[in-house]
């Protein structure tokens, strides 16, 4: 499964050659990983909370050099809850890439993504909106 090592130099490189490909920076529409919810385990090991809370923050480290870059124009998570699918060998009772779970309880990536949101937030100049 996911290599937590490999993330951040993998997610940089990919985007910073479309990025260079292109000649514009790139906005991420879908990024994550499964977690079932209640599986936990340390250290993170892959569809726990902490693998998938561990693969969004090395993401967002490689997200913060593409933007320091003017590589990256925006980041959108995929999913915001779990939801049901048909079952099938890759989807064990439903899709589990949601930072909530299918009745909305917060998983521990969903605090991750708060802070992150709140900083870049905090960080984004709203005169121009003026």
């Amino acid at each position: 499964m996911g290599k937590l090592d490999w993330i951040n130099q993998s997610v940089y490189w990919d985007i910073a050659l479309w990025s260079d490909k292109y000649k514009r920076p790139i906005l991420v529409t879908e990024y994550g990983a499964d977690s079932l919810p209640g599986l936990n385990q340390e250290p993170s090991v892959d569809f726990s909370e902490q693998y998938q809370n561990d693969l969004i923050i090395r993401t967002h480290h490689a997200f913060d050099a593409l933007r320091s870059e003017h590589r990256l124009a925006g980041e959108m998570i995929w999913n915001f809850a779990d939801f049901m699918t048909g079952m099938t060998t890759t989807r064990a009772v439903g899709n589990h890439k949601g930072v909530f779970t299918r009745t909305r309880q917060a998983k521990m990536a969903a605090y991750t993504l708060r802070n992150r949101y709140l900083t870049l937030f905090n960080q984004t100049d709203l005169e121009i909106w003026k």
